[in-house]
Protein backbone atom coordinates (compact mmCIF):
# COMPACT_ATOMS: atom_id res chain seq x y z
CA UNK A 1 0.00 0.00 0.00
CA UNK A 2 1.18 3.52 -0.98
CA UNK A 3 2.55 6.04 1.87
CA UNK A 4 -0.89 8.56 0.40
CA UNK A 5 -3.26 5.18 0.71
CA UNK A 6 -1.66 4.93 4.26
CA UNK A 7 -2.65 8.33 5.15
CA UNK A 8 -6.10 8.51 3.75
CA UNK A 9 -7.06 5.38 4.88
CA UNK A 10 -5.99 6.75 8.64
CA UNK A 11 -8.09 9.67 8.18
CA UNK A 12 -11.65 7.80 7.55
CA UNK A 13 -13.73 6.77 10.19
CA UNK A 14 -14.23 3.43 10.55
CA UNK A 15 -16.48 1.58 7.80
CA UNK A 16 -19.12 0.56 10.47
CA UNK A 17 -22.68 1.44 10.65
CA UNK A 18 -23.90 2.92 14.05
CA UNK A 19 -27.89 2.90 14.14
CA UNK A 20 -29.43 4.67 17.41
CA UNK A 21 -33.09 2.42 18.34
CA UNK A 22 -35.37 4.06 21.12
CA UNK A 23 -38.55 3.27 22.17
CA UNK A 24 -39.91 6.75 20.91
CA UNK A 25 -38.78 9.72 19.85
CA UNK A 26 -40.06 12.81 21.44
CA UNK A 27 -39.52 13.31 25.32
CA UNK A 28 -40.61 15.50 28.24
CA UNK A 29 -37.27 17.47 29.97
CA UNK A 30 -36.40 15.23 33.07
CA UNK A 31 -37.66 11.93 31.45
CA UNK A 32 -35.28 8.81 30.81
CA UNK A 33 -34.51 7.87 27.41
CA UNK A 34 -34.13 4.08 26.47
CA UNK A 35 -33.14 2.16 23.83
CA UNK A 36 -30.46 0.35 21.74
CA UNK A 37 -27.32 1.59 19.67
CA UNK A 38 -26.80 -1.77 16.92
CA UNK A 39 -23.49 -1.69 15.96
CA UNK A 40 -22.82 -3.90 11.98
CA UNK A 41 -18.52 -3.57 11.06
CA UNK A 42 -17.46 -4.01 7.68
CA UNK A 43 -14.49 -3.84 8.71
CA UNK A 44 -11.78 -4.83 11.34
CA UNK A 45 -10.20 -2.25 14.47
CA UNK A 46 -9.93 -1.42 17.91
CA UNK A 47 -12.47 1.14 19.65
CA UNK A 48 -11.62 2.85 22.79
CA UNK A 49 -14.95 2.11 23.44
CA UNK A 50 -18.43 2.59 22.27
CA UNK A 51 -20.54 5.51 24.28
CA UNK A 52 -23.54 7.14 23.34
CA UNK A 53 -24.44 11.14 24.00
CA UNK A 54 -27.16 13.54 24.04
CA UNK A 55 -26.39 17.32 23.01
CA UNK A 56 -28.72 20.24 22.50
CA UNK A 57 -27.21 22.95 20.04
CA UNK A 58 -28.48 26.02 20.18
CA UNK A 59 -28.40 28.16 16.25
CA UNK A 60 -29.34 32.26 16.46
CA UNK A 61 -29.03 34.20 13.47
CA UNK A 62 -27.86 37.50 14.72
CA UNK A 63 -27.33 40.87 12.50
CA UNK A 64 -23.83 42.98 12.78
CA UNK A 65 -23.75 46.15 12.09
CA UNK A 66 -20.74 48.18 11.15
CA UNK A 67 -20.56 51.59 11.43
CA UNK A 68 -18.76 54.52 10.52
CA UNK A 69 -17.32 57.37 13.19
CA UNK A 70 -20.22 58.84 12.81
CA UNK A 71 -22.47 56.43 13.81
CA UNK A 72 -24.64 55.81 10.42
CA UNK A 73 -24.42 51.85 9.43
CA UNK A 74 -22.15 51.23 6.60
CA UNK A 75 -22.86 47.47 6.40
CA UNK A 76 -24.81 45.06 7.97
CA UNK A 77 -23.64 40.94 8.06
CA UNK A 78 -25.58 38.29 8.99
CA UNK A 79 -23.95 35.30 10.99
CA UNK A 80 -25.76 32.19 12.37
CA UNK A 81 -24.00 31.81 15.73
CA UNK A 82 -24.08 28.29 17.64
CA UNK A 83 -24.17 27.69 21.18
CA UNK A 84 -23.46 23.73 23.14
CA UNK A 85 -26.65 24.25 25.48
CA UNK A 86 -25.87 20.64 26.84
CA UNK A 87 -23.72 17.73 26.08
CA UNK A 88 -23.68 14.69 28.33
CA UNK A 89 -21.65 11.66 27.31
CA UNK A 90 -22.04 7.54 29.22
CA UNK A 91 -20.35 4.54 28.18
CA UNK A 92 -21.99 1.22 27.12
CA UNK A 93 -18.93 -0.48 26.15
CA UNK A 94 -15.08 -0.18 27.20
CA UNK A 95 -12.24 -0.72 24.49
CA UNK A 96 -12.72 -4.22 22.14
CA UNK A 97 -11.69 -5.41 18.89
CA UNK A 98 -14.27 -5.50 16.73
CA UNK A 99 -13.87 -7.62 13.41
CA UNK A 100 -15.39 -7.58 9.86
CA UNK A 101 -18.82 -8.83 10.44
CA UNK A 102 -19.39 -7.94 13.70
CA UNK A 103 -23.01 -7.11 14.71
CA UNK A 104 -24.34 -5.99 18.48
CA UNK A 105 -26.66 -3.99 20.15
CA UNK A 106 -26.15 -2.44 22.92
CA UNK A 107 -28.67 -1.16 25.33
CA UNK A 108 -28.72 2.52 26.13
CA UNK A 109 -30.52 4.72 29.11
CA UNK A 110 -29.87 8.74 29.33
CA UNK A 111 -31.84 11.10 31.24
CA UNK A 112 -32.36 14.63 30.20
CA UNK A 113 -32.47 17.29 32.67
CA UNK A 114 -35.02 19.05 34.31
CA UNK A 115 -35.86 22.31 33.02
CA UNK A 116 -33.67 22.40 30.03
CA UNK A 117 -34.56 24.16 26.62
CA UNK A 118 -37.07 22.76 24.58
CA UNK A 119 -36.70 22.07 20.67
CA UNK A 120 -37.53 24.37 18.15
CA UNK A 121 -37.38 25.58 15.30
CA UNK A 122 -37.99 29.24 13.57
CA UNK A 123 -36.86 31.54 11.01
CA UNK A 124 -34.52 32.83 13.45
CA UNK A 125 -33.07 30.11 15.85
CA UNK A 126 -33.67 26.86 16.62
CA UNK A 127 -33.15 24.53 19.35
CA UNK A 128 -31.62 20.81 18.24
CA UNK A 129 -31.45 17.92 20.79
CA UNK A 130 -29.63 14.74 19.11
CA UNK A 131 -28.22 11.53 20.66
CA UNK A 132 -24.93 10.30 18.76
CA UNK A 133 -23.72 6.36 19.19
CA UNK A 134 -19.85 6.75 19.23
CA UNK A 135 -17.47 4.55 18.33
CA UNK A 136 -14.27 5.80 19.64
CA UNK A 137 -10.85 5.32 17.89
CA UNK A 138 -7.53 6.26 18.14
CA UNK A 139 -5.64 7.75 15.44
CA UNK A 140 -8.68 8.61 12.97
CA UNK A 141 -11.96 10.06 13.41
CA UNK A 142 -14.81 8.20 15.35
CA UNK A 143 -17.36 6.59 13.88
CA UNK A 144 -20.90 8.29 14.59
CA UNK A 145 -24.30 7.45 14.04
CA UNK A 146 -26.86 10.07 15.03
CA UNK A 147 -31.12 10.37 15.98
CA UNK A 148 -32.71 13.76 16.44
CA UNK A 149 -35.18 13.90 19.10
CA UNK A 150 -37.94 16.00 20.48
CA UNK A 151 -37.54 17.38 23.87
CA UNK A 152 -40.39 19.41 25.28
CA UNK A 153 -41.04 20.96 28.31
CA UNK A 154 -42.41 19.16 31.43
CA UNK A 155 -45.77 20.28 32.19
Amino acid sequence: MSFLKKIIGVAKAPNVSIAVNLDKLGFASGETITGTILVNSAEAFDAKEIRIELEAIETVQRVIRKEDEMGRVKKEETQMVTNEMYKTKSPVSGPMKVTVGYKQEFPIKVQIPQGVAPTYRGRLANNVWTLKGVIAVSGRPDAVGKQEIQVASSV
